[in-house]
């Protein structure tokens, strides 16, 4: 996956990968160890809005799924963990959603309503 940087509403900066093909955001974090996941953070991409459903078959670590909707706004933050057999979506249409490290969303101090960009 390519390269990026999520950029925060008070200027904070974090790099990424860039899930922005269907392939790539199929794969997700899949087969990672949790040292990985820790140290990858993936922004899935998505061409128009949609409502996304997140797994965690393969997942080896547990996320922090940010989404961010049409105005580049957090919208909701959920947690998933190894073995969870539900599939994680949101209430409304994403262009993106941000995977992290469990635990790495609340250090970050993301909340609802936080400006999210991004750069590829």
């Amino acid at each position: 996956m390519p390269q990026g940087s999520v950029l925060f509403a008070d200027q904070r900066e974090l790099n990424v990968r860039i899930a922005a093909t269907a392939e790539q955001r199929a794969a997700g974090m899949q087969h990672l160890c949790p040292d990985a996941i820790a140290e990858n953070p993936i922004l899935f991409v998505f061409e128009s809005p949609t409502r996304p459903r997140f797994h965690m078959n393969n997942v080896h670590g547990a996320l922090d799924i940010v989404f961010i909707g049409t105005h580049g706004t957090i919208v909701g933050i959920k947690r998933m963990t190894p073995g969870q057999r539900h599939l994680t979506t949101t209430g409304e249409p994403v262009i993106a959603a941000l995977e992290v490290a469990a635990g790495k969303a609340e250090s970050l101090g993301l909340t609802e309503g936080q400006h999210i960009e991004w750069e590829h």
